[in-house]
Formats: structure tokens, C-alpha cells, sequence
């Protein structure tokens, strides 16, 4: 059962139904978990200033989902131990960048692409290893999970390349010292490399925001 932080907010139903719809269509798509039933909660909230305050209607969205082995955040900690830690794992790796490609196919962006929200339905004590993608994203809330390409166009591509940036990124600081050049970086090096060259022209904005030059850690931006 998949319910909502004590501390989350309420959703407006435009909110609640955009979020329902990503959870399904992730499932749909095979990069999020399957959807068993779909639920919610309501309850009227007071807006507005004191002498306009209206009464809205707010959600909340409850959902039976297949229950997750674990997080990928926990598969690289630093504490994990050696058969539940995904470190050294090429396969493990693998099968969290094509649960991106899926979604990046679909036309998504992920803007909150922690390690937290994506979950593995591999046994707790990870195999040697597999061919079997079994990494899936969770947490798809409307304002960070969204559909940019929702038509047939070459455009999911750059969306891909910044879904890459955000999850690798999170990726790297987690292992800090432990990230492994020879192991993390080859299995999507060449991608990388030729979706950055085919920024060039374009009108997104990948292409509008593409930077080149010198990196200098402590230069003003």
C-alpha cells in the first residue's frame, strides 16, 4: 500500500488526477510498478484571503502497488553490504538506465530523479547477475514527472539526456569516492555523446542551454 507522507500536501484534483495518470501509464509503459487499485482521499480546505475565503475540495491518492525489493538509493549506500550492494554491479546499472530510456521515450521528464525514487524487484541479495530489467521509477507527481513530447518526434531524445544528467548526477554524489570511471561511465558514454551532438540546431531546450568550455568549480556563474 503506497500512501501519502503524513506531511504532503493536499492535492487540487487537476493535481491528483495527473498523478494517477503517471502512475498508470509508468505501469503501463513497464518502467513503474503495476497498479492493483487506485484510491484517494478528500477533504475541504479553506483559500483565499480572510473576507474571499472559499472552501476547495483537496486530495490525496492512495495506491496497491507490487511491493519493491528495495531502493536504489540503499542499493549504492555506503552501508549496504556486499550481496545487497548494487556498487560493483554492471547488469544493476544497466536495468536503471533503461527503466530512463522508457520513460524518456514516452516524452517524460523526470525533474525530482533521485536514487529514492527508483525501486528494484531483484531478491534482496542481488545475483551475480541477470538479464532481466527489474528497475522501476516511483513517486511520479505531476509537478516533477511530466510529459514534454506527446507526439511522434525526435525531440524524447534530448528529453533522455537530461533525465541521464539529473539521475547520474544523484548517482555520483552518492558514491562520491566510489564512482568507478571504467564501471559507470561506458554504459552510457557513447549515448551521451551522440545525443550532445545532436543538439546542435535544435529548438529545445537542451539545445538552447548547451554550455561548452572550461570548467572552473569555483567561477561565478
Amino acid at each position: 500500500l503506497r500512501v501519502p507522507h503524513l506531511r504532503a500536501p493536499w492535492l487540487s484534483f487537476h493535481e491528483a488526477v495527473g498523478e494517477a495518470s503517471n502512475m498508470l501509464f509508468t505501469a503501463l509503459s513497464g518502467c513503474g510498478p503495476r497498479v492493483a487499485l487506485l484510491s484517494f482521499a478528500q477533504k475541504l480546505v479553506k483559500e483565499g484571503a480572510h473576507k474571499e475565503e472559499v472552501k476547495v475540495t483537496k486530495y490525496k491518492i492512495f495506491a496497491f502497488l507490487d511491493r519493491a525489493t528495495e531502493s536504489v538509493d540503499k542499493r549504492f549506500a555506503l552501508d549496504a553490504t556486499p550481496v545487497v550492494s548494487a556498487q560493483d554491479s554492471g547488469y544493476y546499472l544497466k536495468a536503471l538506465l533503461v527503466c530512463i530510456y522508457k520513460f524518456s521515450h514516452q516524452g517524460f521528464v523526470h525533474l525530482d530523479g533521485t536514487l529514492r525514487n527508483f525501486v528494484d524487484f531483484y531478491p534482496r541479495d542481488l545475483p551475480a547477475s541477470t538479464e532481466a530489467w527489474r528497475v522501476n521509477v516511483i513517486d511520479v507527481e505531476r509537478k516533477s514527472f511530466r510529459r514534454l513530447v506527446s507526439q511522434a518526434s525526435t525531440d524524447w531524445r534530448d528529453i533522455f539526456l537530461v533525465n541521464l544528467l539529473v539521475v547520474l548526477t544523484f548517482l555520483k554524489l552518492n558514491l562520491g569516492s566510489r564512482w568507478n570511471p571504467a564501471l559507470h561511465w561506458p554504459p552510457v558514454r557513447n549515448t551521451a555523446n551522440f545525443l550532445i551532438k545532436e543538439l546542435s540546431g535544435r529548438n529545445t531546450l537542451p539545445a538552447i542551454a548547451y554550455w561548452s568550455g572550461a570548467f572552473v568549480l569555483d567561477e561565478p556563474y
